[in-house]
């Protein structure tokens, strides 16, 4: 286990890089200081902390041989992808930045069986419009199209508000250990019991216990309404009844419920709120159903119920 920052006298670095040349290519190998700077945590106010090398493998068998040769020189490894999370990409001991947005197949789409097989370069923007074509939809958040969808159900998806995210979402994945192992645990099944249940290792492991290179993402037929209002509560007790309450009336279709305080939602409301800002919670609702008319019908109804009941302080129905 590494537990220092990594020094190579400049012979070392001058091997390791030309090693890693020979993996991927002179043109996704570097130890270019000024891209280097790009990986080292550069968004943040912290010290940064810049790699010496940024390697980017397109295939397992590269990431396996990546793997070896930082193995062979004890040198740190910090796999990254879109690196959107905060503080991006932060290589503390230096070494390597394993940059896997080149490993960006779709390897399959499958309506019938209810997965994809991706990579972690394949963005959210790029998967959602392929399952589109077939009727089928992700079920991400409200993400930006360009981060990688991969990584974010590994690391951020159990935030999603339209499932559990990767609790639910991820049935299999593949991964390369530290050694250049590759283990493989592609279960397309929804359900399955059948020996350990290896993906949950790596799930949020965020890189320290191997590289995930593959994932096997359930899809889900794509919504044919989408009903959405934010409303304000004047307590907690507000809130969570009116979780209770949604959940009953809208018969399974609630999708979103995301709770914000008042300070963030003044920040992010702007000028033109659609609620005043003097209430200390606000939730946003999102509904996904399959019949538009009477889907809205519901939604709107399910909404005056709850301000009947006194669980809602005012609301505001996007048309």
């Amino acid at each position: 286990m590494i537990t220092r920052r990594f020094h190579p006298d400049k012979p070392k670095q001058k091997r390791i890089l030309r090693a890693l040349c020979d993996i991927v290519g002179t043109e996704r190998a570097t130890d270019n200081p000024s891209i280097l700077y790009s990986y080292s945590g550069a968004a943040m106010l912290f010290p940064k902390a810049q790699p010496h090398f940024v390697v980017r493998p397109k295939t397992t068998e590269e990431v396996q041989k990546v793997l070896a040769v930082a193995r062979r020189n004890q040198v740190p490894v910090t796999p990254v992808a879109s690196g959107s999370q905060e503080p991006s990409t932060y290589p503390w001991f230096g070494g390597i930045v394993l940059d896997t947005m080149a490993m960006d197949r779709i390897h399959r789409i499958d309506p019938e069986g209810g997965y994809a097989l991706i990579e972690p370069g394949v963005t959210i923007g790029r998967l959602s419009r392929e399952l589109d074509k077939k009727g089928l939809r992700c079920t991400m958040g409200s993400f930006p199209p360009g981060i990688s969808a991969l990584c974010n159900y590994l690391m951020t998806a159990v935030n999603s508000h339209r499932t559990q995210g990767h609790l639910d979402d991820i049935l299999g994945l593949e991964a390369v250990l530290a050694d250049g192992t590759v283990l493989t645990s592609m279960n397309a099944m929804l359900k399955n019991n059948a020996g350990y249940d290896l993906k949950q290792l790596f799930i949020g492991s965020e890189g320290t216990l191997g590289v995930i290179t593959r994932v096997m993402l359930r899809l889900r037929p794509a919504s044919r309404s989408q009903d959405t209002a934010i409303v304000a509560c004047e307590s907690f007790a507000q809130v969570t009844g009116l979780l209770a309450n949604l959940d009953v009336s809208l018969a399974g279709t609630l999708t979103a419920f995301e709770l914000l305080w008042r300070d963030f939602y003044a920040l992010v409301a702007g000028d033109a709120p659609p609620l005043g800002k003097n209430f200390p919670y606000y939730v946003l609702v999102e509904a996904l159903g399959g019949a538009p008319e009477g889907d809205r019908q519901r939604f709107v109804a399910a909404l005056t119920e709850a301000s009947e009941r006194g669980l809602i302080a005012d609301a505001a129905v996007c048309k």
